[in-house]
């Protein structure tokens, strides 16, 4: 148990150990926080700068939930700060995110674009093209 305002060493890595176990360009370190079976809380530690990643060909996932009003993203790999347009809007909750392989995140469409024709733009670090449009999506 922790005091409020403390912090203690839970747990390190002998960094020796990793550079022989995983490529620092292509891995990464996914550290969980786990109660009760619940995770609290997720990190992502990469070896390297995001500039000297080697990433994967990426091709996210989308869909709609049935309310038309938040996006699910998938993908097979890691796609690496992965930011969005909706209509050229932009103020999703989150943006700018990574996207771990075979995790599904949900994230609200920004005010204004549920009910209508969507025109999805995203961009990412795996891809070095820039702005690719994905799919028009049918909002209800």
């Amino acid at each position: 148990s922790l005091k409020a305002g403390s912090s203690t060493l839970a747990f390190s890595i002998d960094t020796g150990f990793t550079k022989q176990k995983i490529d620092p360009a292509k891995g990464y370190l996914l550290a969980s926080v786990v109660s009760n079976g619940v995770t609290l809380d997720q990190r992502v530690f990469y070896f390297r700068k995001p500039k000297d990643l080697i990433l994967p060909k990426a091709k996210p996932v989308f869909s709609l939930d049935s309310s038309g009003t938040v996006l699910s993203i998938n993908s097979k790999v890691l796609i690496k700060n992965l930011g969005l347009l909706a209509n050229g809007n932009d103020q999703f909750e989150l943006n700018y995110f990574d996207i771990l392989p075979g995790a599904e995140s949900r994230i609200q469409l920004p005010a204004g674009i549920a009910g209508k024709e969507i025109k999805l733009e995203a961009e990412f670090l795996n891809d070095k093209k820039g702005i690719n449009t994905f799919e028009i999506l049918k909002t209800k």
